[in-house]
């Protein structure tokens, strides 16, 4: 765990993933727990009359409280070193 080296750190990917309609309903779903596997889903293809929801103009991430900012700067640059370390030798 990069801020306790040494420490046992458990964690894992959300590995869920879902297909869903333009107005947000989810048509399949797999989620983490049931292991490795694929969704499919039978959907009516079409060209959209209007955006449901006006598109955001930044990424997705919702905005975060100053101290999970720094902790999500603070792994990152861990990660990149710790890359960068691992693909040079």
């Amino acid at each position: 765990m990069p801020l306790f080296p040494g420490f046992p750190y458990r964690s894992h990917y959300l590995g869920e993933t879902q297909v869903v309609d333009a107005s947000g309903n989810i048509l399949a779903r797999r989620r983490r727990t049931e292991g490795e596997g694929f969704v499919i889903a039978d959907m009516h293809i079409e060209e959209a009359e209007s955006p449901l929801e006006p598109v955001p103009d930044r990424f997705w991430i919702p905005c975060l409280p100053p101290q999970v900012r720094f902790v999500w700067s603070y792994q990152n640059l861990h990660g990149r070193l710790y890359y960068r370390r691992r693909t040079q030798q």
